[in-house]
């Protein structure tokens, strides 16, 4: 009757859906392989990221404060210089977090490794030429401007160890092995070549491989 017919009917797409599953686990294997693929690359690139920040940044960082001592200033003036632009920073950072919720992490990255070195770049020619106290203030808080945008970098190392079998702490580990390997490489260099290489050219050539 009519039963018999639709099971009739139904048999040959009973038959059809029952040689789909042997093929499907080969399937999900190859898309698991992808994701895997997709996971690896981006834990790389999250470590990478947070090691090369660290790296460019150490040698100001770290002895930019021997240069000032060194070409004439003061500690008083050093100090001032320095209040100011922990202050910058922070008005800076959330206004860096809200213009990257609004253009992307990796355009704000972009501007900011550049304007790290145009900024790095006019505090050494102040320097140079014995520039007053608040020309350099001024330089330095415009210095803190455009470093400020770094902190956006966490977002992005987020972002990428989301969904992944690591956390944020395994990949903010290799920041924290690059300072201290570029805390000895930069003074390594600064024995070797002075202050000048190891406080903004070693910056420079980091800025400029973070930037391809």
């Amino acid at each position: 009757g009519a039963s018999d017919a639709s099971l009739t009917q139904c048999g040959p797409l009973q038959m059809r859906w029952r040689r789909v599953p042997p093929e499907k686990p080969i399937s999900v294997m190859r898309r698991s392989e992808r994701r895997k693929m997709g996971e690896a690359q981006r834990l790389a690139l999250a470590k990478g990221v947070f090691f090369l920040m660290q790296m460019v940044n150490v040698g100001w960082n770290r002895f930019g404060i021997n240069f000032f001592l060194a070409t004439g200033y003061s500690p008083q003036e050093v100090s001032q210089m320095r209040s100011v632009s922990l202050l910058v920073k922070a008005v800076c950072v959330p206004a860096w977090a809200a213009t990257a919720d609004l253009y992307g992490i990796v355009p704000v990255l972009m501007v900011h490794t550049l304007l790290s070195g145009l900024t790095l770049e006019n505090i050494r020619l102040l320097a140079a030429s014995n520039a007053s106290l608040n020309a350099m203030i001024v330089a330095r808080g415009i210095r803190s401007f455009a470093s400020a945008a770094s902190s956006v970098t966490n977002a992005l190392v987020l972002e990428l160890v989301a969904n992944t079998s690591e956390g944020f702490g395994r990949q903010r580990t290799f920041g924290t092995v690059s300072w201290g390997l570029g805390s000895v490489l930069v003074g390594y260099i600064i024995d070797a070549m002075g202050l000048q290489a190891g406080v903004f050219f070693f910056s420079y050539f980091g800025e400029i491989v973070v930037s391809r």
